[in-house]
């Protein structure tokens, strides 16, 4: 006699299917595992750690190796329907749907201002933008996410093969960031080498640690001497993301970093412009591969580079 069908304790789940969210008995799914390789980093971008933990314990007695692949492509839309309901409370999404967006974490809320004004124009589509580093964004596209889109630096653009038609969408430059106070300190980019500047820099092989290395190796080249060293010897903090050294600007534990304008401004921090050792970072868009809603995100790419587009853009002190 076949065993009985494994089945979730709640009573209806909320499935997102074709764009649309829906209740639907939970008797009629087996669990499936798959919601291990989606849950952590979405939840994490919507800040609901805890609920992806419980909802991956749930789901634990089950792997998607038993799972046909078009199943499996349906349990990820399906969690992450469930983590996005439950995080942002977003509603029924009708007509061209639901569409999905990962874009680099300085850009995210001039891109969310931007997905909120395309929607007003166009009923019915919710573009839903969720935000991580670039390396998380290639590692989620590696792992078969089913997002629709991503916004991400140009630079790593060779690191996956799942990408449609990628096009420059805006750029952006490093500016140096300082803490409350620091300016009595920090006047100029060259006080970075100065005896007893405490800097935060990025961890080793992230695209926070680039973004400082390349800005302070150019300014070693315009002022010569030690300074590359003398600002590396200052580094007192190293983190994996942007947000968290400019935490740490905010709480005193360091007076400078190198990020962007967009970082500064969302933490509320003054910064400097380092001029021509500034690094111009470009960021593509594009569709990934397998999504339905292609046409949809390529008409709000092309919003972006709108002159509507180009407003908001210029307010978040990113370029066109």
């Amino acid at each position: 006699m076949p065993a009985a069908p494994m089945r979730f304790a709640p009573p209806v789940l909320l499935i997102a299917s074709e764009g649309s969210f829906r209740t639907v008995p939970s008797e009629r799914w087996i669990c499936c595992a798959i919601a291990a390789d989606v849950m952590p980093s979405h939840a994490d971008a919507c800040g609901r750690a805890q609920f992806a933990g419980h909802a991956l314990s749930a789901l634990s007695n089950c792997t998607n190796r038993t799972i046909a692949p078009i199943m499996r492509r349906f349990f990820r839309i399906a969690t992450l329907g469930v983590c996005i309901g439950l995080c942002s409370g977003i509603g029924p999404a009708t007509a061209n749907g639901l569409v999905i967006g990962f874009v680099i974490t300085p850009v995210s809320p001039a891109m969310t201002e931007l997905a909120d004004a395309y929607s007003k124009k166009h009923p019915g589509t919710t573009i839903k933008i969720l935000a991580a580093g670039s390396k998380t964004i290639i590692d989620n596209l590696n792992r078969d996410l089913s997002d629709d889109f991503v916004v991400f630096s140009q630079q790593w653009l060779g690191l996956t093969t799942r990408l449609s038609e990628p096009q420059r969408l805006l750029s952006t430059r490093t500016v140096i960031i300082l803490a409350p106070g620091a300016q009595s300190k920090i006047k100029t980019a060259a006080d970075l080498a100065a005896p007893g500047i405490r800097l935060g820099d990025g961890t080793p092989g992230t695209g926070t640690e680039a973004q400082m290395n390349t800005t302070l190796d150019r300014l070693g080249a315009k002022f010569g001497g030690d300074f590359v060293t003398k600002a590396k010897a200052n580094v007192v903090l190293v983190r994996a993301q942007t947000v968290q050294l400019t935490d740490a600007l905010k709480n005193g534990q360091i007076d400078a970093t190198i990020a962007y304008p967009p970082d500064a401004d969302n933490a509320g921090l003054d910064s400097i412009d380092p001029g021509d050792a500034s690094l111009i970072v470009t960021e593509i868009g594009a569709v990934v591969k397998g999504s339905s809603n292609a046409a949809t995100v390529k008409d709000f790419f092309a919003f972006v580079r709108s002159p509507q587009g180009m407003t908001i853009l210029k307010r978040h002190r990113l370029d066109p």
